[in-house]
């Protein structure tokens, strides 16, 4: 904690001081091997390849009738995985042709 407190302070000069800001958790790959058990501790999901897309672009569709999942690792890993995931997502959600409408890309 005294670490992550320590970081926080490093990179105020950068975002200003964060008013109440407080840390709740710290992790490291070695925690999320060992205690996830993630493949070498990564915590941006599952490794994919372009030849696996057919079936990623499926995770995010449920059994349960109108839950769908969106976020990372979804179809690929950190910020653009959950920008892609939701995407998909809104488009099972609205139907391709209002998506096509309303969102341009």
């Amino acid at each position: 904690m005294a670490l992550a407190r320590a970081l926080v302070k490093k990179i105020e000069p950068v975002t200003g001081r964060l008013e109440g800001l407080e840390v709740i958790d710290t992790y490291t790959p070695l925690t999320i091997r060992d205690w996830v058990n993630s493949p070498r501790g990564s915590a941006y999901g599952v490794m994919r390849s372009d030849r696996q897309m057919l079936s990623a672009a499926l995770l995010n569709r449920t059994a349960v009738k109108g839950l769908y999942l969106a976020g990372q690792s979804i179809m690929a890993p950190g910020i653009l995985g959950t920008i892609l995931g939701s995407l998909v997502t809104a488009k099972f959600i609205v139907g391709p042709e209002r998506f096509g409408k309303e969102v341009q890309l």
